[in-house]
C-alpha cells in the first residue's frame, strides 16, 4: 500500500474534491484520479462516491479511514526519519501575510540577496 496514495485520499476527502486536492498537493487532476483508481484497485473495493458536487467516502472507505490515516502518518514518519539519518532537516513552512506587507518584505529581501531575478508571486 502506497502511503502517498493514502495521504492523497485523505486530502481528497478533506477537501471534498479531486480538483481541490490536486491543487493543494501540486498534482494534476488526472494524476490524483489515477492515484485514487490505483488505490481502489489495491483495496479491492470502491473508495469514493463521485458527483458533480464533489466526492464522499463509501461506507467501506469510512471503515478503512483509520488505517489510511495510520499509513499516511507512517509514511510521513518514514520520510522524516530517513531524512534525519541522511543529515537533512526537512519540512514545510507556511508564511502568510498581507499583500502590502509582502511588497515591502520582498523588496527588502531582493535588495539584500544576490538573486536579482527573484519576484514575489501572489497566491490565493
Amino acid at each position: 500500500m502506497d502511503t502517498e496514495k493514502c495521504a492523497a485520499l485523505l486530502c481528497v476527502l478533506e477537501s471534498g474534491s479531486i480538483t481541490a486536492a490536486a491543487d493543494k498537493l501540486g498534482y494534476t487532476v488526472s494524476g490524483i484520479s489515477r492515484m485514487m483508481a490505483a488505490l481502489e484497485t489495491e483495496s479491492g473495493f470502491p473508495l469514493l462516491l463521485r458527483s458533480k458536487s464533489g466526492v464522499v467516502p463509501t461506507e467501506d472507505c469510512r471503515r478503512m479511514l483509520p488505517t489510511f490515516r495510520e499509513l499516511a502518518r507512517l509514511g510521513e514518519l518514514y520520510e522524516a526519519r530517513s531524512s534525519a539519518v541522511r543529515g537533512l532537516d526537512t519540512g514545510v513552512i507556511h508564511i502568510r501575510f498581507s499583500q502590502s506587507k509582502s511588497a515591502v518584505f520582498f523588496r527588502n529581501m531582493a535588495s539584500t540577496q544576490a538573486t536579482p531575478n527573484m519576484v514575489p508571486v501572489n497566491s490565493p
